[in-house]
Parts: structure tokens; C-alpha cells; sequence
């Protein structure tokens, strides 16, 4: 085995020019793992093996663990197949869809063949406060593009404009009434698409209270304004469920 150092004049201030593969462990062409290697108080830790493989060797005796070192440990356990196992793995993402979330989000979302999943930057730093809620709205929008492919039959390539009426009828925002972040990831997709800034306009989002009083938003692709997917109280009117 032999301890990793980091290459001779290597910054860890320029990105490695590898993937991170939804479907590949290859960590020496892992973009993130590369990343991480520059990084001293990472490497030291990790150690290659006579097969290639990686093994990390940090201990509880070691202290607590930073980001970047749980990232590590994380990406080396996948690869050896000794995290998460028990998780179901979930075959429904694509790499175009993995690809759409670093597009939007500038985050990497790393997925184990069990399952799992992990969000970071390409230097194994988690998320960034200013970035959790377009983050989370992006992961939701990938969940609900995932969901779409099998029940609107989508396939399995990079999506066009013209999906995003069968994506948008299943895409919800979140609950808590903040919806800016849902309806500017969904507005930067339609521009990765191609839209111009006159179709994006066409977006609408229609914001109501269920009977509970918790609210909602839904998002169409038209100039019509639909709630009937949802049920009310009688005593609800159009002007309590938009505004």
C-alpha cells in the first residue's frame, strides 16, 4: 500500500477534470475524490492499495472528522461497496439528470449503487446556507423529472421544452410558502432547454391553502389557471387560495 500524497505543483484551487459518474466508482477519474486528494488533511488519511483500490485508515482516535474527510470516507466506502448497502438502489436517475442538477445548482449530486446520495461541491464541501433552498427545490425538480419518465414515458435522454408540461403537472413546491426558489429552478431549466425569456414568461405559479391551511404551489406551462388537482373546504374561495 502506499500513503497518497498530493502531485507535485497541483493547486487545489483548479478542478479536476474528471466526472463523478451516477453509475461509476472509478475514483481515479472521480472529480470530487481527485479534488479531495490536493487536500493534505484529507490524503493523509487514505491509503492505495496493491489492487488499486483505496482504504481509509482514519480512526475515532483521530479527532472528528471535517466535511472534506467525511466526503472521502463516504466516495471510498461506495466504491468498496461498504456504505449504505442496505439502502434500495434506485435506477430511475439518469446521468443526464445528475448533469441538470450540477447545471442548476452548481453541486455535484453523488449517488451510491445502493441508493444513497450525497450533495457537495467539486471539493467535497457540503452546501452552502445561501444555496440550501435552490438546492433542495432542485433536487425535488430531478425527483419529479425521475418520476416522469416512467409514468409520462419520457425516456431516458436529455429532456427538450416540450417535456416540460408532463414534468411540470407532477413538480410541486415546497410547504412552508417560500416558493421563489421552486419557480427560479424550474425558469433557469426552461433556459437550459433553450426557452427564451418570452416562453419563460409563460410560466405560472398558483399558490393555495389546502383544507389544513397549509400552503401550497402548483406550476403550469399556459395561460390557464388550474387548482383541480387539488381538494378544498367548501367554505374556500379563488381569492383565499392565490395571492
Amino acid at each position: 500500500m502506499q500513503t497518497i500524497t498530493a502531485p507535485k505543483g497541483t493547486s487545489a484551487a483548479t478542478s479536476y477534470a474528471g466526472t463523478s459518474n451516477i453509475r461509476s466508482f472509478d475514483l481515479d477519474n472521480n472529480a470530487i475524490f481527485q479534488n479531495l486528494l490536493n487536500d493534505a488533511s484529507v490524503s493523509q488519511f487514505i491509503e492505495r492499495q496493491e489492487d488499486g483500490s483505496y482504504d481509509w485508515t482514519w480512526t475515532p482516535s483521530d479527532g472528528p472528522t471535517t466535511t472534506q474527510q467525511s466526503v472521502a470516507r463516504w466516495l471510498i466506502g461506495c466504491a468498496e461497496g461498504t456504505i449504505d448497502n442496505s439502502a434500495a438502489r434506485d435506477d430511475s436517475y439518469t446521468q443526464s439528470d445528475i448533469a441538470l442538477f450540477k447545471t442548476l445548482t452548481g453541486y455535484n449530486l453523488v449517488l451510491t449503487p445502493a441508493g444513497a446520495s450525497l450533495v457537495c461541491n467539486d471539493y467535497g464541501k457540503d452546501v452552502a446556507a445561501a444555496d440550501e433552498a435552490l438546492v433542495t427545490e432542485a433536487r425535488t425538480l430531478i425527483d419529479t423529472i425521475a418520476f416522469a419518465r416512467r409514468d409520462a414515458n419520457l425516456g431516458s435522454g436529455p429532456l427538450a421544452l416540450d417535456d416540460v408540461p408532463a414534468v411540470l403537472q407532477r413538480y410541486g413546491g415546497n410547504a412552508n410558502g417560500d416558493f421563489d426558489a421552486a419557480e427560479t429552478v424550474l425558469k433557469n431549466w426552461m433556459r437550459s432547454l433553450g426557452a427564451d425569456e418570452a416562453t419563460v414568461a409563460k410560466l405560472q405559479r398558483h399558490v393555495g391553502r389546502d383544507a389544513g391551511g397549509n400552503a401550497f404551489a402548483t406550476f403550469s406551462f399556459s395561460e390557464d389557471i388550474d387548482l383541480t388537482s387539488k381538494t378544498f373546504s367548501e367554505s374556500e374561495t379563488l381569492l383565499d387560495l392565490l395571492f
